[in-house]
């Protein structure tokens, strides 16, 4: 059923990305590979870019989704495409972040608050350094970001998600309950 797909030659960048996941979840991941790498070399969509993006950073390419997605020309970036590169440029400043802070905690936290600096304003990554600190108990950091947001109405539901969780995990239970009052109106 696969080879059909395959052999239709697939224009839209999610069906290939799905026919892509497909093949490597039945365990030929290099062939996976190489239809996507085919795929994005032979098409100048955008999008096409931004799926080869994703299906790199599902194998943990990191580096590689992030130059893809700097790639695509700047008029072309969607908001979808600048929320993932930026969640990819965060997952790469974090990486093997648990190890250092055992080794160099006073390191680790301070490029933690050059990330909140780099970050300020975007409020799913804010919630995933807020996440880090709780994870190190440190949740006064965690609290110091938390209060340093201010809830706007413009933000996406990405971004609503990120705060609402962000409040559960500091049990800032009354605040979540004003604002997911705030959210059914």
């Amino acid at each position: 059923a696969v080879e059909a797909l395959i052999t239709l030659k697939p224009t839209s960048p999610w069906l290939r990305l799905d026919i892509a996941g497909v093949v490597r979840s039945m365990g030929d991941k290099q062939r996976a590979d190489a239809l996507m790498a085919e795929w994005t070399a032979s098409s100048s969509d955008p999008e096409m870019k931004f799926a080869h993006a994703l299906y790199l950073a599902q194998d943990f390419k990191v580096e590689e989704a992030i130059s893809e997605l700097e790639s695509v020309p700047e008029k072309a970036v969607t908001p979808s495409m600048q929320r993932n590169l930026t969640r990819l440029k965060l997952d790469a400043e974090l990486q093997d972040i648990q190890q250092r802070c055992l080794g160099e905690p006073g390191s680790v936290e301070a490029k933690w608050h050059g990330l909140e600096q780099d970050y300020q304003g975007q409020v799913q990554a804010l919630a995933r350094l807020a996440g880090e600190w709780v994870e190190i108990d440190q949740a006064v950091e965690a609290e110091r970001i938390y209060r340093s947001l201010e809830q706007s109405p413009h933000w996406s539901r990405d971004e609503q998600l990120a705060y609402g969780s962000m409040m559960v995990s500091l049990n800032q239970f009354e605040d979540f309950d004003q604002w997911y009052e705030q959210l059914a109106l």
